[in-house]
């Protein structure tokens, strides 16, 4: 019985099941055998895969497993197990993890799997759904156009995911560049400014909370060429460039599909060929209308003319303005310098560094100069340097430094009296004039020290004429014109002089611009008006007048009103002059019986006398600091006229003229100021 169960049993059932009814039935021996013999599986009948069908967004992951089953299902264990997947669908490992594909879609048997037991294969395969991922972009189609001016495009919109895979239901709104033209429910009409316009058209899509963009790059192609205009150029004196021109379209739009020809319309501009390569002449400035180009563009022609601006080369020279100066003690003078290229041509925003040498003054910063108090030459004092770049050029003045001055008449070289300078001791007399006729009367000084206004008579032909001279002698003219003039007083604003003329059968005080210029009636009596001076303000004139009576000082206003009486005596008084502050009055009067030196306060009072009456003193005349008077005077006897000084109360006389000369009316010199310079004036050399 237990034998035959054991055959029985192990046929239809497995190990566990047998092992129990051999128990039950008390075949104790039969379990030993039966568990020692175990039923196994049976031959691959087929496999199965989990999951079989799956639902997944793009690139998402999961693990695909699988079994190798007999025909009772029982799993057959060692089964050579083979997972391959549609490469549209996704890839998949040989453990089974699959990532799925970027493209949404239904793929059926997706994956495979297949298992290998002997010659017997069986496969099986799972379904894919891949569906679309979130909202992400939009894709506008098309993504780029190339359009003329006023052509139209449509474009459509597409929603997508990360994956570019459609999402329906979502809601698209269009927008688009300023300049890109108009844009109507995805509809394009381009607008009159070319260019590629990178996001021209931009699409803004929602859905729920999400929302995504997308954009399409435009193109818009210029028009026809419609005018051509020449862009401003510089070129260095001498080197060659390129001419530009830009040609455009009726809109604006700049065109490069253009030829370009060439031609100079100045020879003084340079050469250019037909290019356009321009060699630049050697002048800089400027050349309006100077070249011309013709822009063509298939059978369109357009032509235009243009300026060339050719600019200074490297700095080459650079020279100082003035090279040469004479300046009293102290005195200023503005010193300038131009710099310029191997041509001459001068070279503008240089920066200037200014210096002196050799102990003839200071100078600062900006090139104003003041002379030392030691009269002397100074060569080569003033140096100034320009600098451009690694290149420095430099250049030197020189500065005469000039002691105090004294003008004088004298008779020692002739029998007339001629203009004579000399310094303040007596010393470096020179003859300023040499005059055929007349002889001189009155000198005055311009107010820089520069030039002198005398008048020279000729009682033989009854002329009287104002002269005047540079402080060399040199460049001598009359500006009196037709007048009998005399007694000249410059201005302190050395723009205009005082003098009197005939006038009305009388001699009356005018004015007139230093050249000669706008003269100007000043007085108008029946009496002799004369010896004019002027205020250091230039408000007021005091002049001689023998209106009532005998000669006397007045004073008025600069225009000639006001005119009234500073001094009531008995007494002839000429010659006034203000002092340099103003305030008191210098004259010469016969009041002691001798021609004397006498002051008086500006008003007409406080008058006193500086000279005795035991000789005469003329023509005093005032020292710029107002510390010294300057005369002549026939003390020494001989009659003989001599220069002296004295200290404005009379004392410290000191004589400065020698020998037996006739010396007459000293005019005590300004100290010379320095002269206006531009720069822009200065004379630049061509360097070789």
């Amino acid at each position: 019985m237990c034998s035959r169960l054991q055959v029985r049993v192990r046929m239809a059932f497995g190990t566990v099941l047998i092992a129990a009814v051999a128990v039950a039935l008390g075949c104790a021996g039969l379990l030993q055998t039966i568990t020692t013999n175990a039923v196994t599986p049976g031959p691959l009948d087929k496999v199965v895969i989990d999951p079989a069908e799956v639902v997944l967004i793009p690139e998402a992951r999961v693990l695909f497993t699988a079994k190798a089953l007999d025909r009772f299902g029982n799993v057959i264990p060692d089964v050579a197990l083979i997972f391959w997947a549609n490469e549209r669908a996704g890839s998949i490992a040989s453990s089974g993890d699959f990532i799925s594909a970027k493209k949404a879609g239904k793929y059926a048997r997706a994956v495979t799997v297949e298992a290998t037991q002997g010659s017997s294969i069986k496969s099986a395969a799972a379904d894919l759904t891949i569906s679309p991922g979130p909202l992400h972009h939009v894709l506008v189609n098309p993504d780029k156009v190339e359009l003329n001016i006023g052509g139209s495009q449509d474009f459509t919109a597409t929603p997508v995911d990360a994956w570019d895979n459609p999402i329906s239901g979502a809601q698209t709104t269009w927008d688009s560049d300023k300049d890109v033209g108009k844009l109507n429910n995805g509809r394009l009409t381009a607008g009159t400014k070319a260019g590629t316009f990178a996001s021209g058209i931009r699409v803004t899509a929602t859905q729920g909370l999400t929302s995504g963009t997308g954009a399409a790059a435009v193109t818009i192609k210029p028009g026809p060429l419609d005018s051509v205009a020449i862009l401003p150029g510089e070129v260095q004196a001498g080197k060659s460039q390129q001419l530009k021109a830009a040609a455009r379209d009726k809109y604006g739009n700049m065109l490069d599909d253009v030829q370009l020809i060439w031609t100079a319309k100045n020879g003084n501009v340079g050469f250019t060929n037909r290019t356009g390569m321009l060699t630049a002449g050697l002048v800089a400035r400027t050349f309006p209308d100077s070249v011309e180009v013709t822009a063509k563009q298939g059978n369109i022609e357009r032509i235009a003319t243009g300026s060339v601006i050719v600019a200074p080369g490297p700095l080459e020279q650079l020279v100082i303005g003035p090279s040469r100066i004479g300046l009293g003690v102290e005195m200023t003078q503005q010193f300038v310098a131009a710099g310029a290229d191997k041509y001459g041509n001068r070279i503008p925003g240089l920066s200037l560094t200014w210096g002196v040498e050799s102990g003839g003054g200071t100078i600062d910063a900006r090139g104003l100069f003041k002379a030392s108090t030691t009269p002397r030459t100074y060569s080569e004092v003033v140096k100034v340097e320009a600098k451009q770049g690694d290149v420095v050029r430099s250049a030197t003045a020189n500065v005469m430094v000039e002691p105090d001055r004294i003008a004088f008449m004298s008779t020692r070289d002739s029998a007339k009296k001629e203009l004579y300078l000399m310094d303040l001791d007596g010393s470096n007399v020179r003859r300023l004039t040499t005059m055929p006729n007349g002889s001189k009367q009155t000198v005055s000084w311009s107010p820089d020290g520069r030039r002198l206004a005398f008048d020279v008579q000729d009682p033989g032909k009854g002329t009287s004429q104002i002269i005047v001279v540079d402080d060399k002698g040199e460049q001598q003219s009359v500006i009196s014109g037709v007048q009998l003039a005399g007694d000249p007083a410059w201005a302190p604003d050395g723009r205009r002089i005082a003098y009197a003329a005939i006038a009305d059968r009388n001699v009356e005080i005018f004015v007139m611009d230093e050249d000669g210029r706008n003269v100007t009636r000043l007085t108008t009596n029946s009496s002799v008006d004369e010896y004019p001076s002027w205020s250091p303000d230039g408000t007021r004139i005091v002049f001689v007048s023998n209106r009532d009576g005998h000669s006397q000082i007045y004073v008025m206003n600069a225009d000639g009103t006001g005119q009234r009486r500073l001094l009531t005596d008995a007494a002839n008084d000429v010659l006034p002059s203000f002092s340099p502050d103003g305030t008191r009055v210098l004259f010469q009067t016969d009041a002691t019986g001798v021609w004397s030196i006498f002051v008086m306060n500006a008003d007409g009072t406080g008058v006193r006398g500086l000279t005795p009456n035991t000789f005469n003193a003329n023509a005093p005349s005032w020292s710029p600091d107002g510390k010294k008077i300057v005369f002549h005077t026939f003390r020494d006897g001989n009659n003989i006229p001599h220069i002296y000084t004295m200290d404005p109360n009379g004392q410290d006389l000191v004589r400065v003229t020698q020998g037996s000369f006739s010396d007459y009316s000293p005019k005590w010199a300004p100290r010379k100021r320095g002269v206006e310079v531009n720069a822009d004036l200065l004379t630049v050399p061509v360097a070789k």
